[in-house]
């Protein structure tokens, strides 16, 4: 039988589980259900009756909300968006293969979404080999320069069957380093990460002004989180599980969805 979990539209103040499937959150006007699946078919979005397989081909970059830069994954030909943290979630917890039943034109929103998954994941003891994609594709040494001035993204195999995101990035004086592997790491220490915005009111959820030594650091696992979401968009291409190195400084979502799109006919 499938297992499954549900994401609620808003920060609940406690969970509860009530049987083998799903693992009921809380619900709102969103309602998200996540079928895993131990097939290797990779992953897809139920939209109403519509199956709709996220992947290179489908998702495009959303560049505004209204007149408000505004850069996050979105079906070319759906109205759904934002998305790529969830794929990202999904994805450093070795999950490949599923389902997700949307009901509304996003996933739930909130800061703290991706590390309440990833805690639910880790709750249930969910295999990660059962759910994973027995294929695996090894990038190849390349190098792309990214659309900020001096940025650069540079991808290359790895000595071993995982796969190392590195991510230096900038502000003003400040530098961040962070590395994450998957295969390694744990995904709980960049799930709530925050980004860098020049809009102050978006400054709750992002940095906006207040960037310390400490934070961009948090920016830089951000960056990370970005880039697996667009990793989990080649692997679900792909039908396999990703190794090798990623380095990237300044790059952001355009860079990282056009750097997996070259690797689109590689075997």
């Amino acid at each position: 039988m499938a297992k499954g979990l549900i994401l609620p539209e808003v920060l609940p103040p406690k969970f509860s589980y009530s049987g083998p499937s799903p693992i009921p959150f809380s619900l709102r006007k969103l309602h998200t259900y996540i079928d895993l699946h131990d097939n290797q078919e990779g992953f897809f979005f139920h939209l109403g009756q519509e199956k709709v397989e996220p992947n290179l081909d489908s998702v495009e970059i959303m560049h505004k909300l209204n007149w408000i830069p505004f850069h996050h994954f979105r079906l070319k030909k759906h109205n759904l968006s934002v998305f790529e943290h969830f794929l990202a979630t999904m994805y450093a917890n070795g999950i490949d293969n599923y389902g997700v039943h949307i009901h509304g034109n996003s996933l739930p929103q909130n800061l703290e979404r991706e590390l309440i998954l990833h805690n639910l994941i880790m709750e249930k003891s969910f295999q990660k080999k059962r759910y994973s994609f027995q294929n695996q594709f090894m990038f190849p040494e390349r190098e792309f320069k990214t659309r900020k001035k001096g940025g650069i993204i540079k991808v290359m195999p790895s000595s071993s069957e995982t796969l190392t995101i590195n991510v230096k990035c900038k502000y003003e004086d400040l530098v961040g380093v962070y590395s994450f592997s998957p295969e390694k790491d744990n995904f709980a220490d960049i799930a709530s990460s925050k980004a860098y915005s020049k809009f102050p009111f978006t400054s709750n959820n992002y940095y906006h002004k207040n960037v310390t030594p400490e934070n961009i650091i948090d920016i830089a696992k951000h960056t990370v989180v970005d880039i697996l979401g667009a990793v989990a968009l080649l692997a679900n291409q792909k039908k396999a599980r990703i190794h090798g190195e990623i380095y990237c400084y300044l790059g952001g979502h355009y860079d990282h969805l056009s750097m997996m799109k070259q690797f689109q006919q590689y075997n």
